[in-house]
């Protein structure tokens, strides 16, 4: 059985430690609801009019990708719900991270957040809005 040294055994707990936060925080429903301010301009967070620039986000975890029959979609987010893509929290935090890195033709006029945190927040929030809405890609 080997020794080891206690210097290294505080090594380790110390990395450990200066872990526990970000793990502990993986997410923060309430933080991800301000920061929604920043996508309010384009996206209503229920259906019906006013329409705005991008889909409502009501149901949109879960949901399937380009679906909306609402909502005129571009073709390769109208192709992914055809495929059988939906927007899940990873998926969503991927999109939030570079729009058009994952979708190069999106309509969506967002640079992207970059920081994961504020994105694990924001899908946070985004999964407590509603039931998916169907699963049936838009015809459009």
């Amino acid at each position: 059985m080997a020794i080891v040294p206690r210097q290294s055994v505080q090594i380790i707990a110390l990395v450990l430690l200066s872990l526990w936060p970000a793990a502990a925080r993986a997410q923060d429903a309430e933080a991800g609801r301000k920061l929604f301010r920043r996508c309010a301009a384009c996206h209503a967070l229920v259906p019906g009019p006013p329409l705005r620039a991008g889909p409502h986000l009501d149901g949109v975890v879960g949901r399937a990708i380009g679906s909306l029959s609402d909502y005129s979609y571009n073709g390769s987010l109208r192709n992914a719900g055809r495929a059988g893509g939906t927007w899940t929290e990873e998926r969503l935090s991927q999109f939030i991270a570079d729009p058009r890195a994952m979708f190069p033709d999106t309509k969506m006029n967002f640079a992207g957040i970059p920081s994961d945190q504020e994105r694990r927040d924001l899908v946070a929030f985004l999964a407590t809005l509603g039931d998916p809405a169907p699963t049936r890609p838009a015809a459009r």
